[in-house]
């Protein structure tokens, strides 16, 4: 199984495109505190929720409710408590290693006009964004995060040479680390096999 938290080291440049643009100064927002009994958030998993697939393992933490969703591909969870919604996408394909690059900047293309699409008329402002093929060129990588005036949103995708699986995480916050911090810990929970 493979931890994609784990980035790998190396020079990467030739393949990646980040763009970075500031983003404006927002107001702080909090995880909420803990109950004397519960010693740590690792604790506090009482409804936990675990989706085994053929193509990956997911383990979320905390008061987190499944969506019901007629696709038995996608995985919807929301969260009260963190003011967050998250998908889950697994897309089964055949995809020739020589054009994982190709498929993973078509996949950044379409990603980001559905994100246009689904916010007609609110601005959006895209901050750091990437693709890129790893070293070993088994897989490739499509990241962004972007904020409109109610959420801050992060995607990730890994294009494979059997699927694309990706994760998608929306919180109703303006600060960035609190949705950058919850990103990640939603995303320790994540494995999966490649290819």
């Amino acid at each position: 199984m493979f931890d994609w938290f784990k980035k790998p080291s190396g020079k990467l440049e030739k393949n990646r495109k980040r763009e970075h643009v500031p983003e404006p100064p927002f107001r702080p927002a909090q995880l909420p505190p803990r109950r004397a009994d519960q010693p740590s958030s690792q604790k506090t998993d009482i409804t936990r929720v675990e989706i085994k697939h053929e193509q990956f393992v997911l383990s979320l933490g905390g008061d987190w409710l499944r969506v019901p969703n007629s696709d038995p591909n996608q995985f919807t969870f929301e969260s009260k408590t963190y003011k967050t919604s998250v998908i889950l996408s697994v897309m089964l394909l055949q995809i020739q290693k020589d054009k994982l690059l190709e498929v993973a900047r078509k996949v950044a293309e379409v990603r980001e006009q559905a994100e246009r699409d689904s916010r007609q008329g609110q601005e959006i402002q895209f901050g750091d964004k990437w693709v890129e093929l790893r070293p070993t060129e088994d897989m490739a990588e499509v990241a962004y995060a972007a904020f409109d005036d109610k959420a801050i949103f992060r995607f990730f995708a890994f294009v494979t040479q059997r699927k694309i699986l990706s994760f998608w995480v929306a919180t109703e916050t303006r600060d960035n680390n609190f949705s950058k911090t919850l990103f990640e810990e939603l995303y320790k929970g994540l494995k999966f096999y490649v290819p």
